[in-house]
């Protein structure tokens, strides 16, 4: 019968000599130098936090009936190897200038393309993988009066939270972090001239001509006509505008989306979803009467889930904007806008759920066929000026 005999147990040197190996691969990972995060680049205001970087990526300021708006795009970056989710926090934006006045967000449509926290609510639509970027959009009013002195420096500032996600569809909020862009100027809005350097955060650096933060697509970085966010890459092929004094201007823009991600995408659009405005500071708002073509809908009374993209496929879809247009008004040459789009997905018994919203932002276009020369507002003629004069004193 043979014997058994049992397998050699490793002798004490060899046990050591791995434990010392096992130790010192530790401890040379630990010294490893991290990857640096790179500065800003030109033209940008960035800070950095622990789990993500955030750039100012655009600032205007629109005026009307007296009432002025900051509009502040942000672009988050996760720089990180792990998933990041945000969500800003309810109440916490403010936009003040240099004579104390204040620009608070007052409506939830006024945050577009970041989850929010609000009533004991948690959207955590907003997440970035290992190196992704996304972009939001904040919207401050400041309702004001005409004989109010306006300031012309300003700071914003907001707060967002790290969420978790937990099994069952449940989440948990985390750390929360304070956005803070100082020294914003209007005259940096449309135009894309430097805006200086967050509190805080990186100095921008000077000179150079080309603003292209991190995480936009390569075929995008010459292109005022090309933006990215997340698995999505938006390009302009169509920008017209048309109208006559009294009938009001319009703006149609038709943008390309192609989905560079490895899974389907359907997208919808919520009317209203849609901002503008001119290098004079005049806003254009949802045209009513073409305001979304060519993309299904978010509505009350239903969602229309027909804009599918597979992966790498690309579709087209038109959105409209106007403002009202008088004879004493200028046009102008260079427009900003930006709108959203939200990702719809398909559930049992033939629901559909909303899921991250991406914001999407342009600025310094120009119409088809035009010149980005800036424009100046018109000035009225003294019979004019005299007749709405006398009509605003009244008999």
């Amino acid at each position: 019968m043979p014997r058994l005999v049992p397998l050699a147990s490793p002798g004490r040197r060899t046990v050591a000599l791995a434990s010392l190996l096992a130790a010192a691969t530790a401890l040379a990972e630990a010294q490893a130098p991290a990857a640096e995060r790179p500065v800003c680049p030109p033209l940008t205001t960035c800070i950095r936090a622990t789990s993500f970087d955030a750039y100012a990526a655009d600032f205007r300021i629109t005026t009307l009936a007296g009432s002025r708006t900051a509009t502040l795009q942000v672009r988050f970056v996760n720089p990180g190897p792990k998933p990041v989710t945000l969500a800003y926090v309810d109440n916490s934006g403010v936009v003040t200038d240099d004579r104390g006045n204040r620009y608070t967000i007052v409506a939830s449509a006024a945050v577009r393309g970041l989850g929010r926290i609000a009533s004991g609510r948690v959207d955590a639509g907003f997440e970035l993988g290992p190196g992704e970027a996304g972009d939001a959009t904040l919207e401050f009013l400041w309702p004001g009066a005409f004989d109010q002195v306006r300031g012309t420096q300003y700071v914003a500032q907001f707060a967002v939270r790290e969420v978790e996600r937990l099994p069952s569809r449940q989440v948990r909020v985390g750390r929360e972090h304070v956005v803070r862009f100082g020294q914003l100027t209007e005259q940096g809005a449309v135009g894309g001239a430097p805006v200086a350097a967050a509190d805080g955060g990186d100095a921008a650096p000077s000179g150079g001509a080309t603003r292209a933060l991190p995480g936009t697509d390569p075929a995008c970085t010459a292109s005022p006509r090309c933006r990215a966010s997340g698995p999505l890459t938006v390009d302009i092929t169509r920008f017209v505008g048309s109208g006559a004094p009294g009938q009001g201007h319009r703006l149609q823009v038709t943008v390309r989306v192609r989905n560079g991600g490895d899974r389907p995408l359907v997208l919808g659009y919520r009317p209203g979803d849609i901002r503008g405005a001119d290098e004079l500071g005049q806003p254009y708002r949802r045209d009513a009467n073409g305001e979304a073509r060519g993309i299904g809908l978010i509505t009350r009374d239903g969602i229309d889930p027909s804009f599918a993209l597979a992966p790498g496929e690309s579709r087209e879809f038109t959105l409209g904007l106007m403002r009202p247009w008088s004879r004493n008004q200028g046009l102008g040459r260079r427009y900003a806008m930006d709108f959203a789009i939200s990702e719809l997905r398909p559930l049992p018994s033939r629901q559909i759920e909303v899921g991250r919203e991406y914001s999407i932002a342009f600025s310094d276009l120009a119409l088809d066929g035009t010149s980005a020369t800036p424009a100046r507002a018109a000035t009225p003629n003294a019979g004019e000026v005299l007749r709405d004069l006398f009509r605003r004193k009244g008999p």
